[in-house]
């Protein structure tokens, strides 16, 4: 992957920003790999030298890498810090590198938006993957009785933590313990997550398997239905007859508003969409082409 600098960042940042100091590990999935969609993983494996990334996206990735660096040297003598664990699954090796674990709990560092407090989707993914740890603690011997994340809000602000409602965290800093599965769920899991990116290693690009909704951060394109001098719909519709039936129902004053749905992932985190055939025909038919 070709690293840009398209902002004019003075050399110092630029380097920074675009230094690549993560080792995989010796694996053919790791943990974060398998919970990606296949799709796109396999599209990232086959274009890595056709792909490029501006310094300057990268910049809350490198602060995160940055947050871990010095916790781990701040760690407890006793606890295990990035350490990593390997399992083999169909004939892969499965591997996963845990931030910190002491006195049988996994605690994996995040630094991240405020808005993922409120994120279902962003949480489920969290549990899915501390769990794949723990089975891999578990595999290798070592009890798990915990889970949790260490979550760093990188753009908390002390005066929305008073009046942003019940999603906005209320510290800059939370600790989140997340569900522990059963060792059976967690090995089950992990079966389907292996399977489903060996499906995707043998087709071409064209056939890949299709990312799904749930993929692609897929928010579907809504009608609402507004009263004149209202700012809030008094109905929203996914069928577009629909809203415009009852809205003549509800007289002359009503009329409906889109409120065009989109793929957040695909369009604004997917650095493969331009190799992505799903996401040139959805893009196709969105812009009417």
């Amino acid at each position: 992957m070709k690293i840009t600098n398209k902002h004019n960042l003075p050399d110092a940042v630029f380097n920074f920003l675009s230094a690549d100091n993560y080792t995989p590990g010796d694996n053919d999935y790791s943990a974060t790999t398998l919970l990606r969609p296949p799709q796109m993983v396999q599209l990232e494996q086959r274009h890595w030298e056709e792909l490029e990334e501006d310094a300057i996206d990268k910049v809350w990735s490198v602060f995160g890498s940055a947050v871990h660096n010095l916790l781990e040297h701040h760690a407890d003598g006793t606890a295990s810090v990035e350490e990593r664990l390997y399992v083999d699954i169909f004939g892969k090796r499965i591997g996963g590198q845990l931030d910190y674990y002491s006195d049988s709990i996994i605690t994996d560092y995040k630094v991240t938006s405020t808005y993922t407090l409120g994120n279902a989707g962003r949480m489920k993914e969290w549990e899915e993957q501390q769990n794949i740890y723990a089975y891999l603690m578990r595999e290798n011997g070592k009890p798990v009785e915990k889970i949790q994340v260490c979550v760093f809000f990188r753009d908390w602000s002390k005066g929305k933590s008073l009046s942003g409602g019940k999603d906005y965290p209320k510290t800059p800093l939370m600790v989140i313990e997340l569900p522990l599965w059963g060792m059976s769920e967690q090995e089950d899991f992990l079966k389907d997550r292996v399977a489903e990116h060996l499906w995707g290693e043998d087709f071409c690009d064209a056939f890949l398997p299709p990312c799904t909704p749930e993929d692609m951060w897929e928010e579907p394109t809504k009608y609402a239905v507004m009263k004149k001098g209202n700012k809030r719909a008094t109905k929203l519709f996914t069928d577009k007859d629909e809203a415009k039936e009852f809205a003549t129902e509800k007289g002359k004053a009503f009329s409906v508003l889109v409120r065009q749905g989109g793929r957040a992932r695909c369009e604004q985190y997917c650095n493969v969409k331009n190799f992505c055939h799903q996401y040139r025909e959805w893009k196709r038919v969105a812009d009417g082409s």
